[in-house]
């Protein structure tokens, strides 16, 4: 997600299947994330994507905003040494 984001516009929302001392890509996550909760999450994270983009599309101040917020910050992005992390 990280590195997407240096490219394109983006968010990544969190929604909470199980409590907060379970730790996500286990298999205890995936026993909440099957469960009906789970199900809910999966409706309301659509639901709140495709909210998103109809504020996007519908309001051309808000797109231009995004827009000019994320060029603001691409330069940033672009100078970045990503290789200096690896080490």
């Amino acid at each position: 997600m990280g590195n997407v984001s240096h490219r394109v516009p983006s968010i990544h929302p969190c929604l909470g299947i199980a409590p907060l001392n379970v730790i996500i890509h286990n298999a205890e996550f995936a026993r909440y994330a099957v469960s009906e909760k789970g199900d809910q999450a999966v409706i309301d994270g659509a639901k709140s994507m495709a909210m998103t983009v109809l504020d996007l599309i519908g309001d051309a101040d808000v797109l231009a905003r995004t827009k000019a917020d994320f060029a603001a910050t691409a330069e940033l992005s672009q100078n970045r040494d990503w290789d200096a992390d690896a080490s």
